[in-house]
């Protein structure tokens, strides 16, 4: 009865929603994690969702994931192959840029789309009770389907191009975590803040587009290391993203570096959590 109450009425379904989501809100944390590993499944059944939306009635489909970073790929490189030919890191611009665009690509979809997750499902939220972390974590696994195409066709480039790759090349899932863990922490806790706040998808893009030029995307790490302030450690994703490279090439990595890279990650999820765990029980009333 309560169920065809609120199908009628959609204030009185908003009204149930949220008493739920308080509820929720006031379990006790373990209380909280038993009710997403119970639901656990719904996380499969939002990625396939999220999936099958993004590329619905689209010619290419999933094409389209290796498309995007295609498209950049060949434009940056075919401009710093005219004006800087003489000047590639690591003898090719090809093998520099394809390392450097396809995990900034991941982190900067992942990250964006966790932090829309719960303004963008926010009509599913008040019709079902679902765990919310369930909605980040479905965004970074989409777009880890994303990523393992675009992976494929690089390392295709690479060995068109004559690019050796390097042995360690099998540690290169090592610095994506880092990146995924990155984003889905630090989305987390923008998603909060943008329930609130709305402000957050009209900057945060902007703020991505601007990252592409202090992170080693297509601009060699060597130009950007003198910049104030150290870039390299207080640029969050600095040190995956040249870990990504380094390991598929085989350059020397800086210890230092990376060690930053991992702390921020620390940082990213610890601060995802603590936003979570604080501002969950007014999600109901700010969507």
């Amino acid at each position: 009865m309560v169920r065809q109450a609120d199908a009628r009425n959609p204030a009185a379904a908003r009204a149930t929603s949220a008493w739920i989501e308080v509820s929720a809100a006031s379990r006790p944390l373990a209380a909280r994690w038993s009710f997403f590993w119970a639901r656990r499944d719904v996380v499969g059944v939002l990625t396939r969702r999220i999936l099958s939306g993004r590329y619905h009635q689209t010619l290419l489909g999933v094409g389209w994931a290796v498309v995007h970073p295609l498209l950049a790929i060949g434009v940056f490189t075919w401009v710093f192959s005219h004006w800087l030919a003489d000047q590639a890191p690591g003898g090719s611009w090809l093998a520099h840029n394809a390392l450097g665009w396809v995990p900034w690509g991941f982190f900067t979809t992942a990250l964006s789309g966790s932090a829309a997750s719960l303004v963008g499902h926010a009509d599913l939220l008040h019709q079902v009770a679902l765990p919310r972390l369930a909605l980040p974590l479905a965004v970074l696994l989409a777009r880890c389907v994303d990523l393992l195409l675009a992976l494929v066709v690089v390392f295709g480039l690479l060995l068109v191009d004559g690019t050796p790759i390097a042995g360690s090349v099998w540690l290169v899932p090592l610095p994506i975590v880092g990146l995924g863990l990155q984003a889905v922490g630090a989305g987390m806790m923008l998603a909060y803040v943008e329930v609130r706040w709305r402000d957050v998808g009209q900057v945060l893009p902007y703020l991505l587009q601007l990252g592409v030029f202090v992170t080693p995307v297509v601009v060699p790490a060597a130009v950007l290391a003198g910049a104030w302030p150290p870039l390299p450690y207080v640029n969050p994703a600095w040190g995956h993203v040249e870990a990504v490279r380094g390991l598929a090439l085989g350059h020397s990595l800086d210890p230092s570096i990376m060690a930053a890279a991992w702390a921020w990650t620390a940082l990213a999820i610890a601060a995802g959590a603590f936003t979570f765990r604080r501002t969950q029980q007014h999600v109901g009333e700010w969507l």
